[in-house]
């Protein structure tokens, strides 16, 4: 059972909800207050107007990215193509550092961050079997909004995982002692490996002192990220465009990625960009912040689905 799916079912209970697993729907349940029923499967997923082209919306980037644009959401350079060798027949008119990501691809995968060269670009275009979408690589502070109809419930800073120097120890030691006293779980794979050499280290570097060392080069919690909770100080501004992305792809609940230089600051005193829609947002993630407040969105979701005061 998923974390999202516990929480879902706990808070459920909670509220007082009547909550009902079907003996082989292990991720799915069905919640009722006797009068409305909703099915959960595995994940919220809450669409404004839940047709099929608003699905469709969401699970696809570069239609998203094109609504975006016309709506003047601010997002980066970005070229789509509908397969690897068309992509490599215009490698000449990208720009670096880039960023390749699969278009219809979800939970950070397929994706492959600061591409510095075409040499690089060529040798991972054979994992993309279809539609791709290249961007120009943004660098800045990530942040993970979670929207739901005209509210922000909650927004995390996402920091990249990372060890730091102590002068003494070298990275491949600094990353076991990280797993072990915060339970973290940096695996030593390629993506690991890959962000290193790029800063021309090697796993028995030692790194001097209160020198940071980046490991992946995307902010996956699930890979040794961190976050801090920052939904106090989100600018009435970034809310308002982070409710429009949302609402622009016919989406009630949905995680909007931005990166910006300070999320308390206005949207026009700064650049600032949308990379992501998620529709299926990992609700959990507001729950077990690294640093700050706990936020029980689910709790809210629920009272606004079943009309209780909470």
């Amino acid at each position: 059972m998923s974390e999202n799916f516990k929480i879902i079912v706990g808070e459920a209970k909670r509220l007082g909800l009547k909550t009902e697993i079907p003996p082989l729907g292990k991720k799915v349940v069905f919640i009722s207050n006797g009068k409305t029923e909703i099915v959960v499967y595995g994940s919220f997923h809450i669409a404004d107007n839940p047709n099929s082209e608003s699905i469709r919306l969401s699970k696809n980037k570069s239609l998203a990215y094109y609504v975006w644009l016309k709506n003047s959401i601010p997002l980066p350079n970005s070229l789509y193509f509908k397969n690897a060798m068309e992509a490599k027949n215009a490698i000449g008119t990208i720009k670096f550092p880039a960023i390749v990501k699969e278009n219809s691809g979800a939970r950070s995968i397929n994706i492959f961050p600061n591409i510095k060269n075409k040499e690089e670009l060529s040798g991972i275009l054979p994992n993309f079997k279809r539609g791709l979408v290249i961007q120009e690589m943004i660098f800045g502070k990530e942040y993970r909004i979670l929207v739901y109809g005209n509210r922000i419930l909650g927004c995390l800073n996402m920091i990249l995982p990372q060890i730091m120097g102590n002068g003494k120890d070298s990275i491949e030691e600094l990353i076991k002692y990280k797993n072990e006293r915060l339970g973290k779980k940096i695996i030593l794979n390629d993506k690991v490996l890959s962000a290193i050499s790029k800063e021309a280290y090697s796993l028995d570097f030692i790194p001097p002192k209160d020198v940071v060392v980046y490991l992946q080069n995307n902010s996956c919690l699930a890979e040794g990220g961190t976050s801090i909770d920052c939904t106090d100080i989100v600018n009435e501004s970034i809310k308002q465009l982070a409710l429009k992305a949302a609402r622009l792809v016919n989406l009630k609940l949905a995680g909007v990625d931005i990166i910006c230089e300070d999320i308390s600051l206005s949207a026009s005193a700064q650049k600032i960009y949308f990379l992501e829609v998620n529709a299926h947002p990992d609700i959990s993630i507001h729950y077990f912040p690294s640093s700050g407040k706990k936020r029980n969105v689910v709790k809210e979701i629920l009272c606004d689905i079943f009309r209780i005061t909470c």
